[in-house]
């Protein structure tokens, strides 16, 4: 036993003269990187932005329909007719297809059969009367009558010219109370212009004069000293004539300019009044508009009321053939025959496009088996799910945008049906909801779609990036400003809003400056030696909630950046 204890001494000692120097390796080496490291930092460059900074709830889902139908038929039979194919618009109420209706129909001639000439023509008395009733009542409920989208379209319009006449007045009255007339700006520029030209003549003219008076003298002194008779006094008498022949000119120069001047007021005065005039002539076109806006919804009133009074026409007339005839059992079971028919037509549900067809001429259709299904675009929706931190920012009716990017758009939506009641999965609880927007004809189901809620955003800030952000030991931020690292100073700055990315910056820097960003290697050194680590320190924390994904929380010290909802 003492041996066997004497042999692993032995072992460890030779293990221990390996392991040793290997760790003292790894020590020198941790302290060469921390040592040259730190005095390898470096610095990018980044230049001061006015930029928009915004944060937001995001969510995302895939697109799909608001209003589609599965279509089954009501009777088992085999199909005899098919009037669409995939991809064709239908309205509801459109036969897709038909079924094999032979044997009823001969129920139906066996049945009126039996009835005397009397009884069929109060059956089918009766039967158009209805049919004129439902069919009436139909089209209203559904808003197709005629008369009624006709007087609506017309409001529309009207309404349109109304609020268009109504901008432009507003617009016109607007610059020419400011001065920003065109025709007014042009005319007041012509008579600066002008005025200025005279100003200029003017003085062309008084300062030849003060020459002529120059010159006047400078011949009296000539005569004097070197006599009237001298070259020089004939000098000086030809630049004194000189100078008033050019007076003359000068002269019509100044009338030119004054002519040109009271035209360019008359113009401008002129351009006054026809913008006054053209101003009232827009008022009483926006008048007239108005007039013609009224009276279109005069006009859909009474066509609404008209409906109403024709439909009850409609039920009345019914209701009198019903009481004039005679209505047998035998006339029941024709009626109930007739009903049973339309189950051999397949019909349109909704409004939309045939998106699945699955029966053909000759097939046997089921009541158990889809014939088709109908889908309507023309309302498209996204459902998302929201985090319980974030419904209280939420409701129904909160418009919301919705982001494709495979088709690179962005349609305005509205939450809708959002959920009361908390669906908890893996203890994490959420709410349900319906973002809808209006498709067009690039839109798909299926597409991938992010929808933002925008929490808060400022406009055309000065902004930097989150990574040139620094802080004092009072948690206070600052940035470095200058060309490099050895001359770079320390700059206190006030934050704002950031989206995770970019900070608002209130105080502290303008456009254009240059700020550092400090590019660490040592960092990069422990993490290729497997002893990555560390945590950013606590910060001043930019107002509102940083960037993420979903609504996430600020960490300790206030609303930490990088860890508020999805920023922009």
């Amino acid at each position: 036993m003492k041996h066997r204890l004497q042999k692993l001494a032995a072992s460890l000692r030779r293990h221990l003269k390996v392991i040793i120097p290997v760790f003292l390796v790894i020590v020198i080496a941790v302290v060469v990187v921390f040592r040259t490291q730190k005095t390898t930092d470096t610095y990018t460059e980044e230049t001061v932005q006015v930029r928009n900074v915004a944060t937001y709830l995001t969510f995302s889902g895939n697109v799909e329909a608001v209003s589609d139908a599965t279509i089954k038929p009501k009777v088992s039979k085999t199909v005899t007719a098919v009037n669409v194919s995939i991809g064709d618009e239908v309205k509801k109420g459109d036969v897709i297809a038909t079924l094999d209706d032979s044997e009823i129909q001969r129920s139906i001639k066996k049945q009126e059969a039996s009835l005397s000439n009397t009884e069929l023509n109060n059956f089918y008395s009766i039967r158009d009367s209805q049919k004129k009733y439902d069919n009436y009542k139909a089209d209203l409920e559904n808003g197709q009558n005629s008369q009624i989208m006709s007087a609506a379209n017309s409001v529309e319009n009207a309404r349109t010219s109304y609020e268009q006449a109504k901008e432009t007045y507003e617009r016109n009255k607007m610059e020419l109370e400011n001065n920003m007339d065109s025709s007014v700006i042009s005319s007041n520029q012509k008579v600066a212009s002008a005025k200025q030209a005279l100003d200029d003549a003017n003085q062309d003219y008084a300062d030849n004069e003060a020459k002529i008076r120059g010159y006047d003298k400078g011949v009296a002194n000539a005569e004097s000293i070197y006599g009237e008779d001298s070259s020089e006094a004939a000098n000086a008498q030809k630049e004194l004539e000189s100078a008033e022949e050019k007076s003359d000119s000068l002269q019509k120069a100044i009338d030119n300019a004054q002519t040109n001047y009271d035209n360019a007021v008359n113009d401008l005065l002129m351009s006054y009044y026809t913008s006054n005039v053209n101003l009232n002539s827009d008022y009483e076109n926006m008048q007239q508009k108005y007039t013609a806006y009224q009276q279109a919804q005069a006009s859909y009133e009474i066509a609404v009321k008209s409906a109403g009074e024709t439909l009850q026409d409609y039920a009345d007339s019914l209701e009198k053939t019903q009481a004039t005839s005679n209505t047998t059992t035998a006339t029941v079971e024709l009626e109930a025959l007739y009903d049973q028919l339309e189950d051999y037509k397949i019909t349109a549900p909704i409004d939309g496009v045939i998106t699945v067809l699955n029966i053909n001429v000759g097939d046997s259709a089921s009541t158990s088996d889809t014939a088709a299904e109908v889908t309507n675009y023309d309302k498209m929706k996204v459902q998302i799910k929201i985090d319980e931190d974030n419904i209280s920012a939420l409701d129904n009716g909160t418009e919301v945008t919705v982001s494709v990017d495979a088709l690179n758009k962005t349609y305005k939506g509205t939450i809708e049906n959002m959920s009361k009641k908390a669906t908890v999965s893996n203890n994490v609880s959420y709410f349900t909801a319906d973002v809808t927007f209006d498709a067009d004809d690039d839109i798909r189901s299926g597409l991938s779609a992010e929808v933002k809620y925008l929490l808060n955003g400022v406009e055309n800030v000065v902004s930097v990036s989150m990574s040139a952000l620094n802080y004092n030991t009072d948690n206070t931020a600052y940035v470095l400003v200058g060309g490099n690292a050895s001359n770079a100073q320390q700059r206190n700055v006030t934050l704002g809003i950031s989206n995770g990315t970019y900070v608002e910056i209130k105080d502290g820097l303008a456009e254009g400056e240059t700020v550092l960003v400090k590019q660490s290697k040592t960092s990069e050194a422990l993490i290729s030696m497997g002893m990555g680590g560390g945590q950013r320190p606590q910060g001043q924390a930019p107002d509102g909630n940083g960037g993420g994904n979903g609504g996430g929380r600020g960490g300790n010290g206030g609303k930490a950046p990088g860890g508020g909802p999805g920023g922009n």
